[in-house]
């Protein structure tokens, strides 16, 4: 499945994203941050669906348009690693994940918008392929 790069540019290129578009299974059953990913193409544009573990039980956190893709070079047309945003009245959440030796690796930098005092803090996760 080739999609475009990224939105940002005028000069975007095509990547193949076969190795991202999946769903994906936390590795660690006790997680309270992020259950499980969906990653989905439609058209030229990749889209992502994350599930919280609250305590437990899921949150949808919706889905929303994944900004930017990025190859594993510069002369590579394989997509590799992602970046997307998620605004919520409280709180952003910027993910950033790369597909390594199977497995998605995600990085979230979570920042506090709600005049809270509470720490913007930084979480990493691995998950594992599942059949949806």
């Amino acid at each position: 499945m080739e999609l475009t790069g990224t939105q940002k540019t005028g000069r975007a290129r095509k990547f193949e994203t076969s190795t991202m578009v999946r769903s994906w299974a936390n590795t660690n059953p006790f997680s309270e941050g992020i259950a499980s990913v969906h990653l989905r193409a439609v058209g030229e544009k990749l889209w992502v669906t994350v599930e919280g573990a609250a305590k437990g039980s899921p949150v949808n956190w919706g889905e929303v348009a994944v900004e930017a893709i990025y190859a594993e070079n510069a002369a590579s047309t394989r997509g590799m690693a992602f970046v997307a945003r998620y605004h919520f009245d409280f709180l952003e959440t910027l993910l950033e994940g790369n597909i390594n030796s199977g497995l998605l690796v995600l990085a979230a930098f979570h920042t506090f918008r709600d005049g809270s005092c509470r720490a913007n803090y930084f979480s990493r996760e691995f998950f594992r392929e599942v059949q949806r």
